[in-house]
């Protein structure tokens, strides 16, 4: 938990763990004032499938619910290796045999889903598979599902004869088709391999001997018409042929210590930077603790890896991160203009860079969460998925342990007296200060600053260094994709500095104004309670199913108007339709809609025992006394810029005219609208709008699962 490094007898107590096998290369990109590199990877990850003891398939298997109601029981694997093993096999493994297949003797293909993989494989000439299965008894569909407990537990139960297959056969590559197939090798971790395209993964523990696992989506997705069949059958061929770079196992990082140090390792990035532009240059990637744009945020580790050589991080930690000397020039590197740098959603790591040191960072060459969503708009381009296609998988794993105890202690430190809160946290982790987040803050944004030191820098390095592989890899896909590089150039990379610095300034909000709105509000949400209370003594206003009960039930109101799923509705619209109906709707109206204000642009509605709620727009407005809203360019999924924190639009944003909010499509021109003017609140009518048709050149872009024109 300590950010100074401990005292002296801690470090020379607990030394750094170092091996030999991490020693970097001569080629690399290594302080030459350094030469005590640490590994970024202590201990080699291993796939759940690799902790298992491998299993004889057993005919009478009772190891779940699945073995009782099965006809054929724990199906064996079959192909071509089992003639001899360590042939070279391909090992496909499917979800789980189909009950049309679920017959004594049957060998099952998966159905359709897997005769479109044996279709695609033996196109290709591949003839040497062995066909193995996650779910060794027959499923609905031949996959779990996300809530299916049994067949979660039955994939747990089978593990150990995948194992089996995996021992035997020596397999020199392995194809995880489907999710399920993905979650019996790699577990929790695995991802969703609808939403990882070409991804990858490693299983062994020798760097030069470990086997590659490819992912592929469910062919069944095919057959439904969710995704294009030649992509998907591209992207089978691939992984059938393609020789993935080495897993990033011996990577290794350096703390920078010294002056010295930090100058001639800047030196060195600068230059490898400046030679791969449209490789991302260098990744950088910050970790801070603390809500941005207040007086808590502050970083807590800084890291680089350049994209030429993505397996060599350099770390900022600790006092070096105050001192002037050795901060200096890492500072002066982000703010290089020449130098082009990278990362994942890196207008996070911009405006904390910003906030902490008044330091513009200059030349984001990419970002690779954008970058992925443009060459494939239907990919989850998080930087752990994204770790996954270039064959960092699981990268996070080991501080998430470490931040989901620390948010969990974070939670109780906030239920309890600030003197226990400090005793609870910091018996937790060893004396760490226990620095709650600011009101109306989530837990996380303090985890980081309660990870153990050695663990939080591993973090950071290898967020860094996945950056710069995916950044390396990002590059060259953009190169061969004219229509998204085009985009990127004209329009994302420069939208990227343009909201990073829009968050920046925010806009202001009288916080004394809005509280005293609130208490108005408040007020005018009690008294009309109170008229409910006169002709509905025991109703509860804050129910939509009591209000349902009461007003179509009791009073025998006929709807007007059904929600979504078909019940009365209660919206206010609804209420106006009847309103003539009966006193009491009014007031039920008015308490909605007040409530709906209170909750989404005030302070939200008080806890009990409070005065004051800690919700709405009261808990964005931060130490500058600005609303600093996040801008997400790839919010939507069709590709629609969205807001959070607040979410200051949406596809029904409305104004606020003198007769009530007013969709913007449905505004008439002349109609006033309210503005912020010189600190106040004014109507006044637009002196323009904008409503004209397009001509001129598109841009398509088409991917797997879209084709757009802009």
């Amino acid at each position: 938990g300590r950010h100074d490094g401990g005292s002296r007898r801690d470090r020379l107590r607990h030394p750094p763990r170092r091996r030999r096998p991490h020693a970097p290369d001569p080629g690399r990109i290594t302080p030459g004032v350094s030469a005590d590199p640490l590994p970024l990877y202590p201990t080699i990850p291993r796939p759940l499938l690799g902790y298992e003891v491998p299993r004889a398939p057993d005919p009478g298997c009772r190891r779940c619910a699945l073995g009782a109601v099965a006809k054929n029981v724990c199906v064996r694997s079959y192909g071509s290796a089992f003639l001899g093993p360590g042939t070279g096999a391909v090992l496909v493994v499917q979800g789980a045999p189909l009950r049309s297949e679920d017959y004594p003797g049957a060998t099952p293909e998966g159905g359709a889903g897997g005769r479109a993989v044996r279709g695609v494989l033996e196109a290709a000439g591949v003839t040497n598979v062995v066909w193995s299965f996650g779910v060794r008894c027959p499923l609905p569909g031949g996959e779990v599902k996300a809530a299916d407990k049994v067949g979660l537990a039955a994939i747990e139960a089978c593990r150990g004869y995948l194992a089996e297959d995996v021992r035997f056969v020596r397999p020199a590559r392995i194809l995880a088709v489907g999710d399920t197939a993905a979650r019996a090798i790699f577990g929790h971790d695995a991802p969703r391999t609808r939403y990882v395209r070409r991804g990858f993964g490693w299983y062994g523990t020798d760097p030069d001997r470990a086997v590659p696992v490819f992912f592929a989506q469910d062919p069944l997705d095919i057959l439904r018409g969710r995704t294009g069949r030649p992509e998907y059958e591209d992207d089978l061929r691939w992984a059938l042929t393609a020789t993935p770079p080495r897993p990033p196992w011996r990577g290794v990082y350096h703390v920078i210590a010294t002056a010295a140090e930090a100058r001639e390792v800047c030196a060195r990035l600068t230059a490898a930077g400046r030679a791969a532009p449209y490789g991302g240059g260098i990744a950088f990637d910050v970790e801070t603790t603390g809500q941005l744009w207040t007086d808590e945020h502050t970083i807590i580790s800084l890291a680089f890896a350049a994209s030429t050589d993505p397996d060599v991080g350099y770390l900022w930690i600790g006092e070096a991160l105050t001192d002037p000397d050795i901060i200096g020039p890492a500072l002066d590197l982000l703010a290089d203009p020449l130098t082009p740098k990278s990362g994942a959603n890196v207008k996070y790591d911009v405006n904390s860079v910003r906030t902490r040191y008044k330091v513009e960072v200059r030349n984001i060459n990419m970002d690779v969460r954008l970058v992925s969503r443009l060459v494939d708009p239907e990919c989850d381009a998080d930087l752990d998925n994204l770790g996954w296609t270039v064959g960092a998988g699981g990268h996070k794993a080991e501080a998430a342990h470490g931040l989901a105890k620390a948010v969990k202690a974070v939670k109780k430190a906030q239920r309890e007296e600030p003197k226990r809160a400090k005793a609870a946290v910091g018996d937790l982790f060893a004396g760490a200060a226990p620095v709650l987040p600011a009101q109306g803050a989530g837990a996380k944004s303090v985890a980081f600053g309660l990870l153990d030191r050695d663990v939080l820098g591993r973090y950071n390095v290898r967020d860094a260094c996945t950056s710069a592989r995916s950044a390396a890899n990002l590059g060259a896909r953009l190169r061969d994709d004219a229509p998204a590089r085009l985009v990127w150039d004209s329009i994302v990379r420069a939208a990227t500095e343009t909201f990073s610095r829009i968050e920046s300034r925010g806009f202001p909000v009288d916080r004394g104004r809005l509280i005293a709105a609130a208490d108005i509000t408040a007020a005018r949400i009690e008294e009309a309670a109170a008229k409910i209370a006169v002709h509905a003594p025991n109703l509860n206003p804050d129910s939509p199913d009591e209000i349902v009960a009461y007003l179509y039930g009791e009073l025998g109101i006929t709807p007007t108007r059904k929600t979504e799923g078909g019940k009365p509705s209660t919206a206010g619209d609804a209420l106006l339709d009847i309103v003539d109906r009966h006193p009491v709707i009014e007031s039920i109206r008015v308490y909605g809609e007040l409530t709906h204000l209170r909750n989404t642009y005030l302070d939200g509605t008080p806890q009990p025992g409070t005065e004051r709620g800690v919700g709405g727009l009261l808990r964005h407005i931060r130490a500058d006394g600005r609303v600093h809203s996040t801008y997400n360019l790839d919010g939507a999924r069709t590709g629609r810029l969205s807001s959070s924190d607040p979410n200051c639009f949406d596809g029904e944003t409305e104004v606020l005219t003198p007769c009530g909010w007013v969709r913007l499509d449905a505004l008439a021109p002349g109609v006033p609208v309210m503005q912020w003017d010189a600190g106040a609140l004014t109507f006044a009518a637009p002196t323009g709008y904008v409503t004209r048709p397009y001509a001129g050149p598109m841009v398509s872009v088409s991917s797997q699962h879209i084709d757009l024109r802009m």
